[in-house]
């Protein structure tokens, strides 16, 4: 369960961080929460009614989506900075998706009630806000054009590159072998398929698999073979 951290110089130093300190009044920063989440927390989870708006000010967050199957789909990476909630604080509806660190993070926690009551009609914060709704909108319109229309070496490419922010395979933690049927629901694919693809990877020597951990080796075949894919 994600830690609550007492702090407020600390949420200033965030907000300021990200400029973020003039979009909203001093005297209501005190109402602010500030969260952190060890690798595999889950900070909301698809159905639930939140309560606070928030800002990713530090760390990674994989955003899923559970199909009819009960399998999950990978949608995107967020890096901070991000903001989550902002659909259901528009509409005012439950969350559609799920929302687990990658590694350590910070999240800064605004809640709901306070931002209807002092920013819903503000024009700087209702920017703000549109300017990240029209991000959301685009990049899940090509995550949807990528899971239908791409073939799963290209998908596989795209996310071993996202999950390797370093781009020197140091990080690659996520993807392990005993996590490979996880990582194929998430590319919406079967586990023996990418196997395959794994394997011929490895033949190709773009990537090697070492102690249960899988390494990029050439980072420049595999964004070719991405061709531009990115999860975020």
């Amino acid at each position: 369960m994600m830690e609550r951290i007492n702090g407020l110089q600390r949420i200033r130093d965030f907000l300021g961080q990200h400029d973020l300190l003039t979009l909203f009044k001093t005297e209501h920063v005190n109402q602010f929460q500030l969260y952190r989440l060890e690798k595999g927390e889950v900070l909301c989870s698809e159905g639930e009614e939140l309560e606070e708006l928030m800002i990713l000010v530090e760390g990674r967050v994989k955003i899923t989506k559970t199909l009819p199957s009960g399998s999950s789909l990978l949608l995107r990476f967020n890096d901070a900075l991000s903001i989550m909630g902002e659909v259901e604080f528009v509409t005012k509806k439950p969350t559609s998706n799920t929302v687990t660190s990658v590694g350590e993070c910070y999240v800064i926690g605004i809640p709901f009630d306070l931002l209807y009551e002092h920013y819903y009609q503000d024009p700087l914060f209702l920017q703000y806000i549109s300017k990240y709704l029209g991000h959301r909108l685009y990049s899940s319109s090509n995550t949807a054009i990528l899971n239908a229309l791409t073939k799963v070496e290209n998908r596989f490419a795209g996310y071993l590159i996202a999950v390797n922010p370093d781009q020197g395979g140091t990080n690659s933690e996520e993807i392990r072998t005993e996590n490979l049927v996880e990582t194929a629901e998430l590319l919406g694919t079967s586990y023996r398929h990418l196997n395959r693809v794994i394997n011929d990877f490895c033949k190709k020597q773009m990537i090697e698999k070492r102690n249960g951990r899988i390494f990029i080796t050439d980072l420049e075949k595999l964004e070719e073979l991405a061709d531009g894919i990115k999860y975020e």
